[in-house]
């Protein structure tokens, strides 16, 4: 009767008509069709109120705009079908009216049907405007449509159940025909208001996501990513295959919202401040995922209540059909709701992540810009933007869980209560336990969080430092100590990162506590005869209380965690930067002319008054500094070394942080060029022009200027020859002319230049000096205010003012040329002599000269200046760039690699554990279904403590395997895979080639070790810990389920085989797009350095904001492959969804029509209720496993690709004395004597190889260090040859001064002597002759590069320190922590370094190397031979070998420049010396001068000889000098 009566009421309810059939409410179908009515009113009412305000926002906000173009037909259609659809609601409600004759009982039913009318009216409005105002289909209106269109579908069967007999209480026939009408017009209507507007906006589709015209159905599905995963499953992906970034996501969109939000930050960092920061430019995107998930959390509650119901009847004996297909269209609404909220919800969340991603690297990027600089910067933003960001976004990607769970957990107690009485306090004790427990977790996860990011800091500092200085630690024997350096940070990284990761593990373990615990409590304190139907409505409620607390536990650690990062970033973007205490004082402008000039002479364009600047407040380096600089005026800056005059330099530029007194200028247009030449890894015309606009005439003057065309001549590539790193394809010259270049290409009025001269030989000095400083060079040409940093005191001539500087940092003497050249005491105070005589003899040749020599350098170079830019086409910028990405497969030959690292036993044990935690946490299901079914039988087998006591234990060994697991992953996997690999990283880098160094970006290497070594640290044990666990627990589950009903078990051959395509779509896109993703920021990673290392010159330019907008391509081109890879990964989340939604509707339908057992039923769905998530898991971390490994093959990829130094053919066993081992060690002692060779025939010497005695003399004795060179090139390319034929031979103790021009080739002999390049035979060898380049009779070829740099004594133009901030004096002054006290003391001071070092707190304080001049640098790094002379007389007894110098005394005053080299003299005698340098004096104290010219040997003897022959090369230089 009931069936009946449910059929006749059914229509009525559904309508609202409730009253006639309330005493049939209890059925569920009637129960469902009443939840309709009430679903449909409420979603009409809330689209009146969201449409208003969204038609009202479209007309005031885009009240003329017209986003889109789309054909007239859509229009018309839309309108038509709008209109259409209101006139079948305005029936309805017209029908309702006439037939509810005032009755009570209709009231609800024309109140809704008027509100239906007045939504469709508002739909209609809202769609037009939408039409036009819009890129993408109103969301509002296809949700609605959606919604309304379910609502009714769901309706129309039961207008046309009831029975035939006439009813004066029911619908009529009219009514029903035109509500049946209402679906196909409303499917229309969301046909066309759903269609995708991409080929109609008014915009390039190029520049665009698909997904910006996507409606919330395609954005519900991932419906606009399906083309790409497609292309993926068919084709290598790459950059140009991806999607655009959606446009709220891009870094311009999100700065523009930042910049009213961060006017009124607060300064703090607490928690809420935090929330605040982020919420105020990000709120909206943060507050779009709330919708979705509280329908989620509707849906998930629908699940306890349905299994109850299925349960139910189930159980009973009623067969009402009825009944049966509303359980069905339930589990449908119910298991695809969620699917779908999921989705949606997941889009959003993702979106904010992004936009998250986006806000904090520009907003960390522009802080940078801000920055006091100090020495090569501070590397801090590098790793806020990589390893803290990361993390901030791991974190915060399950904030919303937080809220979500709060509100799950008391509702899930609440309905137990219901089901088991007061029993539901022993799971509510489980949750209070779990919350104290994950505070207290929280609480020590932001410290040991803290520590660790500060050591990944303190370690990507490090090693940035070594990437960028890998060639001086070479050429200094510093490569092993550095590279030990790298490794112990490393090492002491993982140290501390381990009680992170151990928190992480307790975490996990903790969060299984609930799930595993809580069941059992509240069945041990619940009643003990529990039906089936009870026992899994429990259990699901169970469910939803342990899974939101299990969630809690987890990510509350993992959320405080990320605080701790955000707290560090907000801490660096707070904090003071640069104060710029400069003055722009405007210039005047007089009423004529004559006025105009009048008023230049007597108003300086640079202008200090009572200047007091320096690095520290205590310690200042320049005091009480005023001076006056006229416009158009050249100022020569003079002082000995560390007096101050770059500081000078960086003060006028705003950058010194401490600064007193007045600085003004008269122009904001600076140039600067710095001492050590800054250059972007780009061509020699993208540095030049920079982001200037190209002017061919300007760019040709400014190469003549500066002699570059000659260079750019004999490049191969012109001017479009790529630099290299810190400019290594570029000789110290070159790299000088081409920062010079760049100066003079700028538009500049006030020029600064910082000691150009100190790379350039006499000649090229000469030229350079004339056309851009002389009479008629280019800087007179153009009236330009030039300050000059120098040591070269023979081009004082040109200067119109002269400024010296103490040592103390105080002026000592300023005045005019012509004043100086007065003053006798001050020409001699200076020591200008000598210049000056000769400047007083060719004063009048060269004023003559100089314009002719301009002159005739335009005419003669006028061709090859054309040549030179014929490469050039256009204006230029430095080039983002593609990445080229290799696809690393991770093979089974790379899971072994990576599974060997751990060991046999810990994988077996890893094993064991995950199986035992996959039965225990899936067999307690089939265990109460066992136990349920026992215990309301009238006999029970078994006793409740037996059932009770067997449950609890499966609970609890689940829980018990999850820690030890977790750990052997976390501590023991990460400590030897991140070791191992990132060593072996280290090692790879360090004995590279040269080549490699030059064309590889730091940057790209700096992300391999340190975005993949932080996926090794992070993701991969996560990842495997994650696979292990869920594929453990899935098959359960599936074992489950298949017990349930062995229906569903059948079709699983068509799951595994649908799951199966799944993956092999997903998985390669996936893979690629992770591959991307990694790729993507290395030029983000080198763009932070590069800034970070230039930031003065960059800012002297004014070219910041160019750089933070080519730091925006970057990012959001990084952000492309990582935003697609979380879409793809939500894309398979809802695949798995819907198959498990498949597999409900399934079971079912099976267990309705078959009448299935309740309690396999129960066991079913209850499981279902996870596995959905469960598949996802297991995917994405298969997939999360993949990726890693690709990190692993990259790394390997890394090592097995890069170009080595060449191997050694064989090994040479070389002494430590060696070069200079002989089978006689000198007495030390004797060396002390300082014996005359002379003073004596012969002395007796101990045998190193046997006991006899030996004689031997003492001229005999010094006789080491003899190299030859035999016929060899070299080529940086494998094309061009630097070296040509190149034939020498050097006598042991020789002194050999290598000259000649910039670029000739000198420093390349120094690198070929090192091995720091291969030769190349210049002619055909005989295999006799396979020895191009012996040491003391030893081929070089036999002698391990590392052993050979350590041997050899040596140092660079660039003086190198430990890439250590907090390394010592003594340890950058003995790296290999050798020598003793008394040794180093001594060094110091011989150069007169000891001052210095005890002002900075003697040999054990802290140094960067940023505390000291560019000449007290070259000090130190010659101090630095100095002492392993005296160690290697010490370990070995003697005191020769092989000294090899290049450009020492570059940066030199002449005194420093003195003192170095009677320091040289003195203590290298016995030592071979092979010494590069452009300084007449250094040279001339040689015993022999080789000079070089376009890579051969042009003239070779000593001094005197070259300077005793008209026109020789040698002369010539010196000429050049005396010229100058």
């Amino acid at each position: 009767m009931s069936s009946y009566l449910g059929r006749d009421c059914v229509d009525k309810i559904a309508f609202g008509l409730a009253d006639a059939c309330a005493s049939a409410s209890s059925d569920l179908t009637l129960l469902e069709h009443k939840w309709l009515f009430w679903l449909s009113v409420t979603t009409a009412a809330a689209f009146l109120a969201l449409a208003l305000l969204r038609i009202t926002h479209l007309i005031l906000r885009y009240p003329r705009t017209t986003a889109t173009r789309a054909p007239a037909w859509v229009l018309v259609s839309k309108i038509t079908v709008g209109v259409t659809f209101a006139c079948i609601r305005l029936g309805l409600l017209a029908i309702s009216i006439r037939q509810s004759h005032g009755s009570h009982q209709r009231s609800r039913l024309v109140a809704s049907t008027a509100l239906d009318f007045a939504a469709s009216l508002l739909l209609l409005v809202l769609s037009t405007l939408e039409h036009f105002k819009s890129v993408r289909p109103s969301i509002l209106a296809c949700a609605f449509i959606v919604l309304a269109f379910i609502y009714d579908v769901s309706r129309i069967p039961s207008l046309w159940s009831g029975s035939l007999h006439l009813d004066p209480g029911r619908l009529s026939s009219a009514f029903k025909a035109l509500f049946t009408a209402v679906v196909p017009i409303e499917f229309i209507f969301l046909a066309l208001e759903s269609s995708r507007r991409r080929s109609w906006v008014i915009w390039d589709k190029v520049d665009h996501s698909p997904e910006e015209t996507s409606s919330v159905l395609g954005l519900g599905v991932y419906a606009w990513l399906n083309p790409l995963l497609w292309r993926g499953y068919h084709e290598s992906l790459t950059m140009k295959h991806l999607f655009a970034l959606d446009g709220n996501i891009s870094v311009d969109t999100i700065q523009e919202k930042s910049l009213t939000a961060s006017s009124s930050d607060s300064t703090g960092t607490s928690s809420w401040q935090l929330i605040l920061w982020l919420v105020k430019p990000l709120g909206r995107f943060l507050i779009l995922p709330v919708l979705p998930r509280l329908f989620l959390l509707g849906f998930t509650f629908c699940q306890p209540f349905f299994i109850q119901r299925l349960l139910r009847f189930l159980s009973s004996p009623e067969d009402n059909s009825l009944t049966a297909s509303a359980l069905i269209s339930v589990a449908v609404f119910t298991y695809l709701g969620i699917a779908i909220s999921t989705a949606l919800y997941w889009y959003y969340q993702e979106h904010f992540q992004s936009m998250l991603r986006a806000y904090l690297i520009s907003s960390i990027y522009q802080k940078a810009g801000l920055m006091v600089h100090v020495g090569d910067g501070d590397h801090a933003a590098v790793t806020l933007m990589g390893a803290d960001v990361e993390r901030v976004y791991t974190g915060l990607r399950l904030m919303h869980e937080v809220w979500a769970d709060a509100i799950q957990i008391p509702l899930a107690l609440w309905l137990l209560q219901l089901q088991l009485g007061l029993a539901f306090l022993a799971p509510l004790a489980v949750v209070l336990i779990g919350f104290c427990f994950s505070f207290f977790i929280s609480k020590r996860a932001v410290p040991y969080q803290a520590a660790w990011m500060a050591r990944v800091q303190a370690r990507t500092e490090v090693t940035a430092g070594m990437l960028s200085h890998i060639k001086d630690l070479r050429i200094s024997g510093m490569s092993v100590p550095a590279s030990v350096l790298v490794k112990h940070e490393r090492e002491t990284e993982i140290d501390v990162g381990e009680r992170s990761r151990t928190v992480t593990a307790i975490s996990a373990s903790l969060s299984q506590l609930p799930q595993a615990i809580a069941p059992a409590l509240a069945f041990a304190f619940g009643p003990h005869a529990i039906d089936q139907s009870r026992a899994f409505t429990a259990l699901s409620l169970l469910g939803l209380l342990t899974s939101p607390l299990l969630m809690i536990l987890q990510i509350l650690p993992i959320i405080a965690a990320a605080f701790a990062c955000l707290r560090r970033i907000r801490t660096f973007l707070v904090q003071s930067g640069r104060i710029d205490n400069r003055t722009l004082e405007p210039q005047s402008h007089g009423n004529n002319e004559k006025a105009e000039k009048q008023h230049e002479i007597q108003d300086p364009s640079v202008r200090i008054c009572d200047g007091s600047f320096g690095w520290t407040q205590e310690n200042l380096v320049l005091k009480n500094i005023n001076l006056q600089l006229l416009k158009s005026s050249i100022t020569f800056i003079l002082g000995p070394v560390a007096s101050g005059k770059s500081t000078l330099c960086r003060a006028l530029l705003g950058e010194v942080p401490f600064a007193q007194g007045t600085v003004a200028l008269r122009s904001a247009k600076l140039a600067y060029c710095d001492q050590a030449p800054f250059l972007f890894n780009a061509s020699i015309a993208d540095n030049i022009i920079g982001f200037s606009s190209f002017d061919t005439a300007r760019y040709a003057d400014v190469i003549e200027a500066t002699m570059l065309v000659e260079d750019l001549a004999s490049l191969p590539q012109g001017d479009k020859t790529i630099v290299g790193q810190k400019g290594t394809s570029l000789s110290g010259g070159q790299r000088q002319r081409v920062s010079l270049a760049r100066a003079l290409y700028h538009d500049a009025e006030i020029l600064l230049l910082d000691d150009i001269f100190s790379g350039l030989d006499g000649s090229t000095q000469k030229r350079v000096c004339q056309s851009v400083l002389g009479p008629a060079g280019l800087l007179r040409r153009r009236g330009t205010t030039t300050i000059l940093c120098t040591h070269a005191r023979q081009f004082l001539s040109v200067a119109d003012y002269i400024v010296t500087l103490s040592s103390h940092g105080t002026v000592v003497d300023q005045g005019t040329f012509s004043e100086i050249s007065k003053d006798s005491k001050w020409i001699q105070r200076l020591g200008l002599v000598d210049i000056f005589e000769a400047n007083a003899q060719i004063a009048k040749q060269t004023l003559e000269s100089c314009g002719v020599t301009i002159e005739e350098a335009k005419t003669s170079s006028k061709e090859d200046s054309k040549d030179a830019l014929q490469t050039l086409t256009g204006p230029c910028s430095v080039p983002a760039g593609t990445p080229s990405v290799a696809m690393p497969i991770a093979d089974m030959g790379l899971y072994r690699h990576w599974l060997s690292t751990i060991g046999l036993w810990p994988l077996l044990i890893f094993l064991v554990l995950i199986v035992g935690n996959g039965f225990g946490s899936n067999f307690p299901t089939i265990w109460l279904k066992l136990w349920s079914s026992d215990s309301t039988s009238t006999s029970p087998d078994h006793s409740f403590a037996y059932w009770i006591g067997i449950y609890a234990l499966l609970g609890a060994s689940s829980v018990l395997c999850v820690f030890p697991a977790g750990l052997i992953m976390l501590r023991t996997g990460v400590r030897l895979t991140g070791t191992s690999l990132h060593h072996a990283a280290i090692e790879t880098i360090m004995h590279s080639s040269l080549r490699f160094l030059s064309t590889t970006d730091v940057g790209k290497v700096l992300n391999l070790l340190c975005q993949d070594m932080n996926i090794l640290d992070i993701q991969l044990p996560r990842m495997v810990n994650n696979m292990g666990f869920t594929l453990s627990n899935a098959v359960g589950q599936a074992v489950v389920i298949a017990v349930s009903s062995a229906w569903p078990a059948v079709s699983y051959p068509v799951f595994i085989a649908m799951l199966w395509a799944v993956q092999r779509v997903y998985l390669p896109t996936s893979k690629r797009l992770r591959i991307l993703d990694l790729e993507a920021k290395s030029p983000l990673y080198t763009n932070f350095l590069d800034t970070v290392k230039g930031l003065p010159t960059i800012r002297a330019f004014g070219w910041f904001p160019q750089q933070q907008a080519r730091n925006n391509v970057l990012l959001d081109n990084s952000q492309r492959p990582s935003y697609l890879l979380a879409m793809a990964q939500q894309w398979l989340m809802l695949t798995m969804n819907v198959i498990v939604a498949i597999l409900a509707v399934i079971l079912v339908a099976l267990a309705t029509q078959l009448r299935s057992n309740a309690g396999s039923v129960g066991a079913g769905l209850v499981t279902l209720m996870s596995l959905g998530s469960t598949l996802t898991t297991v995917i994405v971390a298969y997939t999360g496993l993949e990726t890693s490994l690709g990190a692993i093959a990259r790394l390997k990829s890394f090592e097995e690709e890069t170009e080595l130094e060449r191997t050694k053919t064989e090994s040479a066993k070389l002494d430590k004395g060696w070069p200079g081992t002989y089978p006689f060690r000198l007495v030390p002692t004797l060396i002390d004597l300082e014996l005359d060779p002379g003073s004596m025939e012969s002395i007796h010497y101990t045998s190193l190889f046997g006991p006899q005695d030996a004689m031997l003399t003492f001229e005999n004795l010094l006789a080491t260090g003899e190299m030859r060179v035999n016929k060899v090139a070299v080529s940086y390319t494998g094309t061009e040859r630097v070296l040509e034929e190149l034939s020498l031979f050097f006598k042991p103790g020789e002194k050999i001064a290598i000259c000649g021009r910039t670029g000739s080739g000198k420093s390349t002999i120094l690198a070929l002597l090192l091995r720091l390049i291969e030769p190349v035979s210049a002619t055909p060898r005989n295999p006799a002759e396979e020895n191009p380049i012996t040491i003391d009779g030893i081929s070089l070829s036999t002698v391990d590069q590392t052993q050979l740099r350590e041997r050899i004594l040596a140092t660079s133009q660039d003086a190198v320190f430990l890439p250590d901030n907090n390394s010592t004096f003594r340890a950058n002054l003995d790296p290999w922590g050798i020598a003793l006290t008394a040794e180093c003391l001594t060094v110091l001071h011989d150069l007169d370094l000891t001052a210095i070092v005890e002002a900075k707190g003697g040999l054990d304080a802290p140094i960067s190397g940023a505390e000291l001049s560019s000449g007290q640098k070259q000090l130190f790094g010659f101090a630095r031979v100095l002492l392993r002379r005296l160690v290697k007389i010490r370990e070995t007894g003697i005191d020769g070998g092989l000294l090899l110098l290049d450009e020492i005394t570059s940066s030199a005053d002449a005194d420093t420049e003195r003192r170095m080299m009677r320091a040289l003299l003195d203590r290298f005698e016995k030592y071979t010396v092979v010494m590069v340098t452009h300084h007449r004096e250094v040279a001339v104290a040689c015993g022999r001068v080789v000079v070089l010219d376009k890579g051969r040997v042009v003239e070779d003897g000593s001094p005197e000889e070259l300077l005793g022959r008209e026109g020789g090369w040698f002369r010539t230089l010196w000429e050049s000098h005396d010229a100058a």
